[in-house]
């Protein structure tokens, strides 16, 4: 229905809160089912509402009679939630103002009269795991301590938010009123006591909740923005120590220690200590000697992210096997893989000068993988000598740092850092290939090996026999990926180092895509382009029965069609793409932006190849997080004084396809410059969060001027800002604000339905160094 339809297109964030129908809250919930309650407050109950969709929103069904809060309180919790969007508020999704006459059966008399009925709702995002009252226990029980205190680092970033960007006191500021998402991720909600941010102001009416009152407050009635910062305390207090009573550190730790069951880290210890400080700073009586929510965000930011020292980076192998007899410099690769949420930086101690890594320190991107290449130079040993390791340092870092500020003397404990170490045995001795590579490779094959990893070479054509050997026969275990035309697996050398092999599908094999892919990439080399390293292009006979089943078998000839690329470990962008609140932090997202529109210059001004077949899924991410373009099976090269043609073969992904090739069939420069301007809204909003529905752009001719792609670029750039404000390492804010909003402003210019008012890749590579350049200026 055109109700559910609304709602779900207001979840999605395409629409704006606003007046719900009565009828639409109704069969969302099952007429306020009693199966369908999840809560109740002073002011009202709360039920889930299931759209079509599947997706969950609250509805809150507010008391209006005689006895309770009148509309004002309505009011309140529509205009104070209206505009507000963090990750730790709950999100407003529309209200419902309804008055209605219905008739009821007088008790006693049983006569029928006509009954007044005012309905007052919010609807609201559904928060799956209830409030934080239902959470809090003491120390020994309940909830992780690393669980506990993102809470707390959660709640302090919602309560900065409302306080300095909306100018909103909560006033009833409780566990009660936190819920908490899948995640575990804190959000404020119930706004009904609200009020603007003032310095002082007298209320005559008290409401709140005893305990977490201000002592002011409840005294005099006068209220502040630091009623809020003694609630907080409470708050802090209770998920520490699991009451609001005044402790004993000691005590706390103690207790602490022993649910640990082992004495706690350095940073164990100092966020316990320091959550312990805020909180008694919090309860001041004297509102003056409270701390500012600014400033306990500060505070809590001056400690590393919360993790287990031991959760830090997979390393494979763990031992280094060379060969017994070194007579030439020999290299291998080691895998440095991290599952965390984190930024991890890693530092790589060498047992001599006899080897070398490149790099030897840097950082891992969240959930991503590096790989380090290690070389050895030539040298006597004897067999099975252990006597050498590597020591592979890492520590956690904060969002927004990049490699090149990396040192070594940051490793060190005495920095107030937790950092982890292992030993990388060194191994020598025969190779042992069934465990350290997929299949055995035959020594006439070495020579290819070595031609394969030679840089300067060129592609060359590698027999089948030696790409089966080295993914193990196309082995399940060694794919990689799946694509249109083929599947991509993963191939280990001798040595360890890792190639991709792409094998195309034996049925409706296109003979052209395998060209296309060959012969375009054959001569290029570029950062941002995938390295084509050799392909094979043979034929087998098998034999195959009669499609008849009559069961006679003939020989036929069944043309294999394999390319080999260079490794590049991160996977495709599409797997690293997440809304701004998680994954890949600005300063990543802003450099693979530039790094895609290089690539794209490029092969457009060098190569004069148009990729036509550009998206997220076709740009892969290195160890670095740099993208590489990939993919050239539909690519066109175009003639000295081309630049444009038609075709009838339209092939592409629909989304990222120009209108005017999707429609027409004109093939230009500026059909990539479009699927660019997709890439660039995904990666900066995390999704397809585009400012246009895809079915109306087809019909109409939106561009980067309308109103509705002026709103977009407005609400992108609060939602980052909101993030460079609460995170270390994104001052002045300004700066990044001005890199955010160019990079809108050149993807809304991209993907202008004119194909002649979009810019080509070495305008958008000017704009881009211009605006850095004025940042730097203004620094």
């Amino acid at each position: 229905m055109e109700g559910e339809s609304l709602l779900e297109r207001i979840v999605n964030g395409d629409e704006n809160p606003r007046d719900l129908p009565l009828a639409l809250l109704l069969r969302i919930t099952d007429d306020f089912s009693a199966e369908r309650k999840i809560g109740q407050g002073g002011f009202g109950e709360v039920y889930k509402g299931l759209l079509p969709n599947g997706i969950n929103v609250a509805v809150k069904r507010m008391h209006v009679d005689a006895h309770t809060v009148d509309d004002r309180l309505f009011r309140r919790e529509i205009i104070s939630p209206m505009t507000i969007n963090h990750q730790n508020v709950v999100r407003f999704l529309g209200f419902c103002s309804n008055t209605h006459y219905m008739t009821i059966k007088e008790a006693g008399s049983g006569e029928i009269i006509f009954v007044n009925v005012r309905e007052r709702l919010l609807c609201l995002e559904y928060i799956s795991n209830g409030s934080l009252d239902k959470h809090i226990t003491d120390e020994l029980r309940g909830l992780e301590w690393e669980t506990r205190y993102k809470i707390i680092t959660g709640i302090c970033k919602g309560l900065c938010y409302l306080h300095e960007e909306k100018n909103i006191s909560h006033m009833d500021f409780k566990p009660a009123n936190i819920l908490l998402d899948d995640h575990m991720v804190p959000k404020i909600t119930d706004f009904g006591l609200t009020r603007p941010n003032e310095n002082s102001t007298t209320m005559g009416q008290h409401f709140g909740t005893r305990g977490y009152l201000a002592p002011e407050y409840e005294n005099t009635g006068k209220i502040s923005v630091k009623s809020d910062i003694y609630s907080l305390g409470a708050i802090i207090l209770e998920l520490v120590t699991g009451c609001m009573s005044v402790p004993d550190k000691n005590n706390v730790l103690r207790r602490w220690r022993h649910r640990w069951n082992k004495p706690p880290t350095l940073l164990q210890y100092q966020q316990v200590t320091r959550c312990l400080e805020i909180a008694l700073q919090c309860r001041q009586q004297e509102p003056e000697h409270r701390p500012s929510i600014s400033e306990i965000v500060r505070s809590l930011s001056q400690i590393s992210p919360c993790f287990d020292e031991d959760d830090m980076l997979d390393i494979n192998p763990l031992e280094l096997w060379l060969p017994s007899v070194l007579k030439k410099e020999i290299s291998c690769s080691i895998e440095l893989t991290n599952n965390t949420r984190n930024c991890i930086a890693f530092n790589i101690q060498l047992p001599s000068i006899q080897y070398s890594a490149q790099p030897d320190k840097g950082i891992v991107q969240p959930e991503s993988k590096y790989h380090v290449q290690i070389k050895v130079q030539a040298r006597d040993v004897r067999e099975h000598d252990h006597a050498d390791k590597f020591i592979v340092q890492s520590m956690k870092l904060s969002e927004g740092l990049r490699d090149e500020v990396i040192t070594e003397n940051m490793f060190h404990q005495e920095a107030g850092e937790v950092v982890d170490k292992v030993n990388l045995m060194v191994v020598y001795g025969p190779m042992n290939p069934q465990k350290y590579m997929p299949a055995e490779v035959d020594r006439p094959y070495y020579e290819l090996e070595e031609k394969l990893q030679d840089s300067d070479g060129t592609p060359m054509s590698f027999p089948l026999d030696f790409l089966k050997a080295i993914t193990c026969n196309f082995s399940s275990e060694s794919i990689l990926g799946e694509g249109g035309f083929g599947e991509v697996y993963k191939g280990v050398l001798s040595s360890g180092s890792i190639v991709a092999v792409k094998k195309l599908f034996d049925i409706h094999l296109k003979e052209d895509a395998f060209r296309n892919e060959v012969c375009y990439l054959m001569g290029i080399k570029h950062p941002n382009v995938v390295q084509l390293l050799g392909y094979c292009a043979e034929s087998i006979w098998e034999t195959m029965e009669f499609p008849s089943g009559s069961g006679k078998r003939v020989f036929a000839e069944k043309p294999k069609r394999l390319i080999c690329f260079e490794y590049v470990c991160n996977k495709s962008l599409d797997k690293h793409i997440s809304d701004e609140s998680s994954g890949l932090d600005w300063n990543t997202r802003y450099e693979i932006i530039k790094g895609i529109c290089n690539g794209l210059h490029f092969l457009h001004e060098e190569c004069r190849m148009v990729h036509l077949d550009l998206k997220p899924e076709n740009i892969l991410m290195d160890s670095t997080m740099m993208p590489k373009i990939a993919d050239f099976g539909l690519s066109r090269i175009f003639g000295e004084q081309q630049s444009r043609f038609f075709t009838n073969n339209k092939e592409g992904t629909l989304g990222y396809m120009a209108p005017e090739y999707r429609v027409r069939g004109v093939v230009s420069y500026k059909a990539d410059i479009f699927s660019f301007g997709v890439i660039v809204i995904e990666i900066i909003t995390g999704g397809r969060d585009y400012p246009w529905d895809y079915s109306y752009f087809q019909q109409h001719s939106p561009n980067h001027t309308d109103p509705s792609f002026q709103q977009f670029t407005e609400k992108v750039l609060e939602s980052w800002k909101n993030k460079f404000v609460t995170t270390p390492n994104y001052k002045p804010v300004e700066k990044y604000t001005k890199q955010v909003r160019q990079c809108v402003t050149i993807a809304l210019k991209c993907v202008d339905p004119g194909m002649e008012k979009r810019p080509n890749a070495k305008d958008i590579i000017e704009e881009l160094k211009a605006v850095d350049q004025e940042v730097h200026d203004c620094i």
